[in-house]
């Protein structure tokens, strides 16, 4: 008797098409049948009544069968919305079993029944390896689908979302942790054996992930137009960080959007036509967010400066005339919010970095003082404050400290802003007295000697010519 082709059925693995194994070489160019694979899973599904661990058990067996490899999509569509999910987020019904109620969107809402179901993907990703960077691509394809689930849904894919990012910072803190255990045994062995073998951190890639965890970097594809302009993007993000909060603090939060490179970018979950500062932090202190509030207003301001210095750096090279960088300046400052001490720190920096210096130091002094001479006003124009000059002061302090060969013209450059009146004799009075960057500070201040004794005699005389009057 003939035994018949393929292997024999499990009795929780129903009968499909021999293609649905798992097979190597010509086997592959089988036509692809997702409905079929799709049928075997919701069969053993449903056996399993509801019971999260005689589903896992199932598909667990069922991997050994199934072939994962190939439709592993299918697995994560079943898991998350209980069938195969068409472009727009419905559900397919065509074929035998089209859908199971042993999924994310037929479970409970409640945090306890998010986290129970989290570890049938914890454990069948622990199991089968290979699924876990098809997981993260289809989140990415399931996070566009958002504006096609019920509002309960998202809510539940949202919980379920922050439990996985959750993991992914759990887990890498416990590389962290194991990593300085390692050290800490490796040198109590040096000191008694005097032997230390080099150790080193195990690789992981920025977007490793691994045992049912996504990046959160995984949420930057709800920057679509039709998911943010009905604030689906804003109310999902909102949800997902909230339930990280709860389950891992703030600083896990923070730490979240630092390394999914969010924070400089919360802004662009909000609708075009609510898209504003105040709006996101209306939103964000609705959730008691103050400290991402803060990390994407650091984020932000950081850019801002970026964007100021990057233009002036390309205004320099066109030769703009002074007066219209004062204007440009000035405008991208006021719409920024960046402050004059900043902006004209910011302009030292542009402008010196645009010299090309003698080498010889007796002449450097006076083409450095020449090549500024010509910004004067527009350093002038943003150091109006006391608070500006003495950025201005510490900032020429440490670039000649910081560029040797300018270390003997400091009192000269000085010199030259006072006589421009970009800076006042009280912002140097006070620059020489009051303690600031202790960069070169001793040998700045013993070449600003005289000229700051020539300062106080003259305060000195005219405040007796005062009282004589």
């Amino acid at each position: 008797m003939r035994r018949p082709r393929g292997p024999p059925v499990d009795s929780q693995v129903a009968p499909m098409s021999c293609d649905l194994y798992s097979k190597t070489g010509h086997d592959e160019k089988e036509k692809y049948d997702p409905n079929g694979f799709r049928d075997a899973l919701v069969q053993g599904l449903e056996r399993a009544g509801g019971d999260l661990e005689a589903a896992y058990k199932f598909l667990d067996a069922a991997g050994s069968k199934l072939d994962y490899r190939r439709y592993g999509e299918v697995i994560f569509d079943v898991l998350i919305a209980g069938g195969l999910l068409l472009p727009g987020g419905g559900v397919s019904m065509d074929g035998e079993s089209p859908k199971t109620n042993t999924c994310i969107f037929n479970a409970s809402e409640d945090m306890e029944s998010m986290r129970n179901f989290e570890q049938v993907f914890v454990k069948l990703m622990r199991r089968y390896k290979y699924l876990e960077k098809m997981f993260e691509e289809e989140m990415k394809k399931v996070l566009v689908y958002l504006k096609g689930f019920e509002p309960l849904q998202r809510i539940k894919l949202a919980r379920m979302t922050a439990l996985w990012i959750a993991r992914l910072q759990y887990r890498a803190n416990m590389i962290r942790i194991e990593y300085r255990a390692t050290l800490i045994s490796r040198a109590a062995s040096f000191m008694l054996a005097r032997i230390l073998q080099p150790v080193r951190p195990p690789h992981r890639s920025a977007n490793a992930v691994g045992n049912g965890c996504v990046p959160p970097s995984v949420l930057l594809v709800l920057m679509n137009e039709h998911i943010v302009k009905d604030n689906l993007a804003l109310d999902f993000v909102l949800e997902v960080f909230d339930c990280l909060k709860q389950e891992r603090g703030t600083a896990s939060l923070v730490t979240a959007l630092k390394k999914g490179q969010l924070e400089g970018r919360l802004l662009e979950f909000l609708p075009l036509n609510r898209r504003s500062e105040e709006a996101l932090a209306a939103a964000f202190a609705s959730r008691g967010f103050a400290e991402l509030l803060r990390l994407h207003r650091a984020q932000a301001s950081q850019e801002a400066r970026r964007e100021l210095t990057q233009a002036l750096l390309d205004e320099l090279a066109d030769e703009k005339p002074v007066r219209d960088l004062i204007q440009e300046l000035r405008d991208m400052a006021v719409r920024d919010a960046i402050p004059d001490h900043e902006v004209v720190a910011i302009i030292w920096q542009c402008v010196m970095s645009r010299g090309e210096w003698n080498k010889k130091e007796e002449l450097l002094a006076e083409q450095a003082a020449k090549h500024l001479r010509h910004y004067t006003p527009l350093l002038a124009a943003f150091a109006q404050s006391a608070k500006a000059e003495i950025a201005l002061l510490t900032k020429v302090q440490e670039y000649c400290y910081e560029n040797m060969s300018f270390m003997r013209a400091f009192s000269k450059l000085v010199l030259m802003l006072y006589k421009s009146n970009v800076l006042s004799e009280e912002a140097i009075l006070k620059w020489y007295r009051d303690p600031n960057s202790s960069k070169g500070k001793l040998m700045f201040l013993d070449q600003m000697k005289k000229f700051v004794e020539w300062l106080q005699s003259a305060e000195e005389e005219s405040e007796s010519g005062e009282e004589e009057d």
